[in-house]
C-alpha cells in the first residue's frame, strides 16, 4: 500500500467518522427535544389546571426537604418568550381520610395565592367549589377562621349596618373613565355583615382588568409608588374590617389619609359600595352575569410588575379574607380617625429574652399560624363545616408553600 493511498483512506475514515459524530449528535439532539417537549406535554396537563404555561422548570427540593417534608413538586412556570410568569407548588398531605395533593400556583413574587386544587380520593370533600374558591387569588399567608382569637370585641368596635340581608351584590358604573376602565364593586353580605367585597374594573377594548394590568404593569397610577390593585384591596380589606363606608373618610379631591398607602382617588369605588349596600338592604341579589374577577395582591405589594395568568376568581361563599367594597363618600376635608383595635392573648405564655411571647411547649409564638405571626396573616378562610381539621391541613399545605417560595426568592435574590 502506497503512502499516497494510506493517506487517501485515512483521510476517507476521519471524514466518516466526523460526519458520524454529527449525525449522533444531530439524533441525540432531536431525541432530547422530543423527550423535553414530550415531559412539557405531561406537566402542560397536569400542571395547566391552576397555571397555564409554555414550559415548567423543576426546581429542586434537596436542601429543603428538613424544614418543607410536605412538598412533593415545586416548579416555575414560563410563558413562550421565556418569562417567568409564576410558580407551581404540589403539597402531599394525609388525614384519616387517605391522602391527597394540595396543588397551588402563585405569583412571580410568592404574595399571592392564584389557584388552588385538591387532588386524591383522601380529599374529596374539600374539592366543592364552597371550600377550594376562598383560595383564588388570594393573599398569603392565610388561616382559618376558626383558628384566629375571637372577634366579637371587634364585631363591638365596629357593628354592620342595620338591615342588610345575606346574598350577593354588584354595581358598576355606566361609563368608562379617561383609560377606558368600567368601576364595579361585588360584595357578599353573610350574617348581617360584609365578609368579602372586589372593587376592579372591566376594559371596554376587552383587555385584562384594571387590577391584572396593575400586577403587570399594563396600568400604571401617575405617582408610580403603590400598584392600582394594592390600593383596591387596602380598601377593600379596610371596609370588611369597619363595616360602615362613613368610618373610611374621604376629602373633597376623592382621596383619603384613612388607610395607608392609598393615595389614589376612591370615589368610585365608595359610590359603588354604597349602592351594593341599598340593594342589600332592598334585596336586589347581582344577576349570574358578572364581570370577570381578577386576583388583587396583597396591599404592601408596590409597583413591580407581577404576573398572574388567570384572570377568574372563584365567589361561591362568603369569604372574610376577599377583597372588598366601598360606600358612603365624605365630601368635606376633615379625617375620621379609626378606632384602633385590641389585640388578646389566650393560653399559657412567657416571654422570652427578646420580648416575644412563646409558648411554653415550643419555640414558636403563642399568637401564631403554622410558624407565622397573627400579624402576617393576609386571609381568612372558613373551612368545611363537618371536617375542620382536613381544612386545616389545607390551610397549612398553602403556608409551607407559600414559607418555601419565600425562602427560595430570597435565596435567588443574595
Amino acid at each position: 500500500m502506497t503512502r499516497a493511498l494510506l493517506r487517501f483512506l485515512l483521510t476517507r475514515a476521519i471524514g466518516i467518522a466526523g460526519v458520524t459524530l454529527v449525525v449522533l449528535l444531530v439524533m441525540n439532539f432531536v431525541t432530547n427535544q422530543r423527550l423535553e417537549e414530550q415531559k412539557q406535554d405531561s406537566l402542560r396537563s397536569t400542571l395547566g389546571m391552576v397555571m397555564s404555561a409554555d414550559r415548567y422548570g423543576k426546581i429542586g427540593l434537596s436542601s429543603s426537604r428538613e424544614s418543607y417534608p410536605d412538598i412533593q413538586d415545586a416548579y416555575a412556570a414560563y410563558d413562550k418568550h421565556n418569562v417567568l410568569i409564576g410558580y407551581v407548588i404540589d403539597v402531599k398531605q394525609i388525614s384519616a381520610q387517605g391522602e391527597w395533593i394540595t396543588r397551588m400556583s402563585f405569583s412571580q413574587d410568592g404574595k399571592t395565592l392564584n389557584i388552588l386544587k385538591i387532588i386524591g380520593s383522601g380529599g374529596t370533600d374539600l374539592q366543592s367549589i364552597d371550600f377550594s374558591s376562598q383560595f383564588s387569588g388570594i393573599a398569603v399567608p392565610a388561616a382559618l377562621l376558626s383558628d384566629l382569637p375571637d372577634e366579637t370585641a371587634v364585631n363591638d368596635i365596629y357593628p354592620p349596618i342595620a338591615g342588610l340581608q345575606d346574598g350577593t351584590y354588584m354595581e358598576k358604573l355606566s361609563n368608562a373613565d379617561s383609560s377606558g376602565y368600567k368601576d364595579f364593586v361585588q360584595m357578599v353580605i353573610s350574617g348581617g355583615r360584609i365578609v368579602q367585597v372586589t372593587w376592579d374594573a372591566i376594559q371596554n377594548d376587552g383587555g385584562s382588568n384594571r387590577a391584572k394590568a396593575s400586577v403587570n404593569g399594563e396600568y400604571v397610577l401617575p405617582d408610580n409608588t403603590v400598584i392600582w390593585a394594592a390600593q383596591a384591596y387596602a380598601m377593600q380589606n379596610k371596609l370588611i374590617e369597619v363595616q360602615d363606608p362613613t368610618q373610611i373618610a374621604i376629602k373633597a379631591d376623592g382621596t383619603t389619609e384613612v388607610v395607608p398607602d392609598v393615595t389614589m382617588n376612591v370615589n368610585a369605588f365608595l359610590r359603588l359600595s354604597n349602592k351594593c349596600i341599598e340593594d342589600s338592604k332592598n334585596g336586589r341579589t347581582a344577576s349570574i352575569e358578572s364581570p370577570t374577577l381578577t386576583p388583587t395582591p396583597n396591599a404592601n405589594t408596590h409597583a413591580t410588575p407581577t404576573a398572574v395568568p388567570s384572570d377568574t376568581a372563584s365567589i361561591s361563599q362568603p369569604s372574610p379574607t376577599a377583597s372588598p367594597v366601598t360606600s358612603g363618600v365624605r365630601p368635606d376635608d376633615s379625617i375620621t380617625p379609626v378606632p384602633t383595635l385590641p389585640t388578646e392573648t389566650n393560653g399559657d405564655s412567657h416571654g422570652s429574652e427578646d420580648g416575644i411571647v412563646l409558648d411554653d411547649k415550643s419555640n414558636t409564638p403563642a399568637d401564631s399560624i403554622d410558624g407565622l405571626p397573627f400579624s402576617e396573616i393576609k386571609t381568612k378562610v372558613i373551612g368545611m363545616p363537618d371536617n375542620q381539621p382536613s381544612s386545616r391541613l389545607v390551610v397549612s399545605a398553602v403556608n409551607q408553600a407559600y414559607q418555601f417560595l419565600k425562602n427560595y426568592l430570597e435565596g435567588r435574590a443574595e
